[in-house]
């Protein structure tokens, strides 16, 4: 833990919330646990680190990822309930989701095809009512993916839309990095390149490795070898399914 994530513990923000533990970090941020002291409820805290909260241009951004997801309501997708700055410190308020990232998840081997069908199920229905409510997600990889495993079904979470265009003619925000492994060949920003990520984070939770070597230059990437091919039993349809989802041509 950070020395400065653990100077957050035990701080109250904003009069309401109580820093409890850390959950994870970003590129630009702390992610913190944290209980509403009035109503006791969980959460997970967004603090955007303090050398970048003096810029107006990141605190926009923070702001930005609430008005997008706000924007949706999906179960698939975590929510955001509140957004705020106290003593400097610029906050975002998430829904708690006590699993794991899939990055994580995945560190341990591949899910399977059962397993990775669900989780790309989930991940389309989230995708398809921010597309409708033209929002456009933009950073789709396991890192950004809460999986909550269950009984019966995974229980799928997107989070993380601080990348994402509020319409097809915005621009970019300008401190988009999307991770060059789930970018599709047209760029990212559109609602295909959004689903191409789901076809890399398909093939990647199904067969444990990535469908392509990030390192080639998009242009040069051959495509996707069929699953089946690879050794998994797996039907005709699923490879056709992701060698549609992996086309170079959108």
């Amino acid at each position: 833990m950070t020395q400065r994530a653990k100077s957050y513990i035990g701080r109250v923000l904003a009069s309401r919330y109580r820093i409890i533990a850390r959950l994870g970090e970003g590129t630009l941020s702390e992610v913190m646990l944290a209980r509403h002291v009035l109503i006791d409820r969980m959460s997970a805290i967004k603090i955007l680190s303090p050398e970048l909260a003096a810029r107006t241009d990141l605190r926009a951004q923070f702001l930005h990822e609430a008005r997008a997801v706000n924007r949706i309501h999906h179960p698939n997708i975590v929510e955001i309930t509140d957004y705020g700055e106290s003593d400097g410190i610029a906050f975002l308020v998430m829904e708690y989701v006590p699993g794991e990232s899939l990055q994580r998840l995945l560190s341990q081997g591949p899910l399977g095809v059962e397993r990775g069908l669900h989780l790309a199920l989930k991940l389309s229905l989230a995708l398809s009512r921010a597309h409708e409510m033209s929002v456009i997600h933009c950073d789709i990889r396991p890192s950004n993916v809460l999986v909550v495993a269950g009984t019966h079904d995974d229980t799928v979470k997107l989070t993380d839309f601080g990348a994402a265009r509020l319409s097809r003619f915005a621009p970019l925000p300008p401190h988009h990095e999307a991770s060059l492994a789930y970018v599709a060949p047209e760029g990212a920003g559109t609602e295909g390149a959004d689903l191409y990520a789901v076809g890399v984070v398909l093939y990647e939770a199904t067969a444990g490795a990535l469908p392509h070597d990030p390192s080639v230059p998009l242009a040069l990437r051959p495509g996707p070898e069929p699953l089946a091919d690879r050794g998994f039993g797996v039907s005709d349809r699923l490879d056709h399914l992701l060698s549609s989802l992996l086309a170079r041509d959108p």
